[in-house]
């Protein structure tokens, strides 16, 4: 995935036309600021090796544990760059937010956008998805930020999701 998100933030900033005057000038003003994408509970924390897997891969985002069908929504404004199937994700969003700042959205179904929408903060993107490896609805969600991925708790308001409370996402594990 790591590639071909890549490949969209470049195609993205080629091709992009400017941002609608109500989008941030600098994405660096909304670190600490935004809305979770969904209510829920972290469980697979930034940089931990993701368990549920015999794989040696680091969470480049986190994963929202949720309610069936939860309803996930943009953070802040931005332009899909891509909307639909994704290997390993189901359905994938990826919205950029100019200033080099993507975010993006994984495990959905029922899309609400398709690519080249511009959304605004709070819309609806799609609902989130039954995965099978945890028997449970999942959300992927992952901050991207010049190019890298970056912790996604850290851009959003303090205390706005829940972590597992036995300490499981600090340790990157899963609390089922």
């Amino acid at each position: 995935m790591e590639s071909a998100v890549t490949k969209m933030e470049a195609d993205a900033r080629a091709a992009a036309p400017t941002m609608p005057a109500a989008a941030p000038k600098k994405p660096e003003e909304l670190r600490g600021a935004l809305p979770p994408p969904v209510q829920g509970e972290v469980i697979a924390a930034f940089g931990a090796q993701d368990p549920r897997y015999d794989l040696k891969k680091t969470q480049r985002g986190i994963l929202v544990r949720v309610g069936p069908k939860a309803a996930v929504t943009a953070v802040t404004a931005g332009r899909a760059v891509h909307a639909g199937p994704f290997r390993g994700y189901q359905s994938l969003v990826v919205l950029d937010h100019g200033g080099g700042l993507f975010t993006v959205y994984g495990h959905l179904e029922e899309l609400q956008v398709k690519r080249g929408d511009w959304v605004q903060p709070g819309a609806t993107l799609g609902v989130a998805t039954y995965q099978p490896v945890d028997e449970a609805y999942d959300l992927y969600f992952e901050i991207r930020h010049d190019g890298k991925p970056d912790d996604p708790l850290t851009w959003l308001k303090p205390g706005s999701l829940r972590r597992v409370s036995n300490g499981a996402a600090a340790n990157g594990g899963i609390a089922k």
